[in-house]
């Protein structure tokens, strides 16, 4: 699920696995048998604690859930819920910008451990991806020009310009549901909403939360609003999902079962909600 103009340049060259890595032990003082015990001279060097680092990918163009500031930093609301995470796992989180048609294969080859990127859960990625439970979840908003009249049903949007972005459920749902609309699929919601600002579309159909600054006055981008009614995901829970979570590869149980309990913990004392009314006027928590 995945605004402003945002580029791609982050790149953290990771080195750490899964897990936990051990830094490099200091080198042993140099004795000699006149000066020290043998004993004291020939004990092992001491060796530091180690340090964990848990690896997260993220498609960093879907404003306000990840995207990247000007110095190339991560930001967003998913990325401050894993720090918040990683904190109560006493772990050190890395991010890497990743694009989404490539997201859960990088996964897979173990360029990073979860995937933190407004990923909606569904029938079809669960076969190939173990989720965490539900991080977030909202409705699906089709955004157009302000003061157009759309009609967003099947039959209102026949031979419509539609925007989504490439391979989210709202292009599976389009697909499915608006088969005579003109699906025009964009590798970057921002990169729709530019095409629906010069008029080669007439409405963009995307998750309600990354579109919702669009339509409530707090983007620089004005002059658009939400067009027709909003589908929530019981319109086709197989496509839409049951809200996004992040994920992990199958076989990390262990990882998946800590970022659980990392996430009861930051809804119990309250950060979650700090985060969420940092960017959202509305409730993104919806089960």
């Amino acid at each position: 699920m995945h605004l402003s103009h945002i580029t791609k340049t982050a790149a953290l060259g990771l080195v750490f696995a899964l897990g936990a890595c051990t830094k490099p032990a200091p080198e042993a003082p140099k004795t000699t048998a006149a000066s020290e015990p043998a004993s004291v001279a020939s004990a092992p060097a001491s060796v530091a604690a180690p340090e964990r680092t848990i690896r997260f990918g993220s498609d960093a163009t879907y404003p306000p859930f990840e995207s990247t500031a000007a110095n190339g930093e991560i930001i967003g609301f998913d990325i401050d819920l894993a720090k918040a995470m990683c904190e109560e796992m006493k772990a050190k989180c890395t991010f890497t910008n990743q694009n989404w048609d490539g997201i859960i294969p990088a996964l897979q080859a173990k360029k990073y451990d979860v995937i933190a990127s407004s990923m909606s859960v569904t029938p079809d990625r669960a076969k190939v991806v173990l989720f965490t439970q539900m991080i977030w979840s909202t409705p699906s908003l089709f955004v157009g020009k302000t003061g157009s009249t759309l009609d967003t049903t099947p039959a209102g949007l026949k031979g419509v310009d539609l925007g989504v972005q490439q391979g989210t459920v709202q292009d599976t749902y389009a697909t499915k549901h608006f088969p005579d609309a003109k699906i025009k699929r964009y590798k970057s919601i921002e990169d729709a909403i530019n095409d629906l600002g010069t008029g080669r579309l007439k409405a963009v159909f995307a998750d309600g939360g990354v579109v919702t600054h669009l339509v409530d006055g707090s983007s620089p981008d004005k002059g658009f609003e939400s067009v027709g009614t909003p589908v929530p995901n019981s319109a086709d829970e197989d496509i839409l999902g049951a809200g996004t979570a992040f994920a992990v590869r199958k076989e990390d149980t262990a990882l998946a079962d800590e970022l659980n309990k990392a996430f009861d913990a930051i809804r119990a004392n309250g950060t979650y909600k700090t985060l969420a009314d940092k960017y959202f006027k509305f409730e993104v928590y919806n089960k």
